[in-house]
C-alpha cells in the first residue's frame, strides 16, 4: 500500500506539493475550504467589477532561474510563450500624480530619480541592493538531505548578501521611511501593499519583479 499524503490548502503551493508527491509515487490528497483550487491565483465578480486575482506575472520565468525547470516539469509553462512586459502598472497617487512601476529596476530608479531628485542618494542605494538580491539563486537540486559540504559552501555563497539583509530590519514603513519625499513613500506602499511585511522582504520582491525573472505565461 503506497504512502499517502495529506496537504491543506489547494493554492499553487498545495498542488505542486501534491504533484510532485505523485511523480514520487505517493497517494496524495489535497483540502481545500474553497470551491475552487488556485489559491490567491483566482479572481471573483462583484456587481459589475471582476477583481482578478490570478497570474499576472510568474517569478523564474527565464530559462538560467532553478525555477523555471519546476514550472515546467508542473505543466505551468511547457509550450507557453513567456511575455516580459516594459510595464507592470501605474500608480495614481492621492493628489492625483500617476508614476509608472516599470519592469526593469534600472529604469524605474532612472524615473523615480527625475520625479524625485531629493530621495536620488536612496534610490541608488536600493538599485544597487535589488541588483544584488537578484543574483541571489537557490541552488537547484537542494531539496531532500544536504551535506556539510554543501552548507557550508551554502553559508559562503549567501555571506556575500548579508550587507544587504543588514540595511532593511525593520518592516515594510521602515524601508519606506528612508525616502524624504512622502509621495514616494506613498508609491511603495502602493506597489508593495503590506505595511507590516519585512523591509527586506520588500527588497527581495522588487528583486524578483525587475531583475529579467518575471514575465506573462
Amino acid at each position: 500500500m503506497p504512502k499517502k499524503i495529506a496537504i491543506i490548502g489547494g493554492g499553487i503551493a498545495g498542488l505542486s506539493a501534491g504533484c510532485y508527491g505523485r511523480m514520487n509515487g505517493f497517494d496524495t490528497e489535497i483540502f481545500e475550504m474553497h470551491t475552487v483550487p488556485g489559491g490567491v491565483c483566482t479572481g471573483w465578480k462583484r456587481k459589475d467589477y471582476i477583481f482578478d486575482g490570478c497570474l499576472h506575472w510568474l517569478t523564474g520565468s527565464a530559462p538560467s532561474n532553478p525555477f523555471f525547470k519546476i514550472w515546467e516539469e508542473l505543466g505551468a509553462i511547457r509550450g507557453k510563450r513567456i511575455v516580459n512586459h516594459d510595464e507592470f502598472s501605474h500608480i495614481v497617487l492621492p493628489s492625483g500624480r500617476r508614476l509608472v512601476q516599470h519592469a526593469d529596476i534600472r529604469k524605474l530608479v532612472g524615473s523615480l530619480k527625475k520625479e524625485f531628485p531629493e530621495d536620488s542618494k536612496a534610490l541608488d542605494i536600493l538599485e544597487s541592493d535589488v541588483m544584488k538580491l537578484g543574483d541571489f539563486r537557490r541552488p537547484e537540486g537542494s531539496a531532500g538531505p544536504i551535506g556539510l559540504f554543501r552548507k557550508i559552501r551554502g553559508l559562503l555563497e549567501f555571506s556575500k548578501y548579508m550587507p544587504v539583509f543588514s540595511r532593511y530590519p525593520g518592516s515594510m514603513t521602515d524601508f519606506t521611511a528612508r525616502f524624504k519625499n512622502p509621495e514616494l513613500r506613498q508609491f511603495f506602499m502602493g506597489i508593495l501593499i503590506f505595511p507590516d511585511m519585512p523591509g527586506i522582504f520588500c527588497v527581495s520582491l522588487l528583486a524578483m519583479l525587475t531583475t529579467g525573472d518575471s514575465g506573462w505565461p
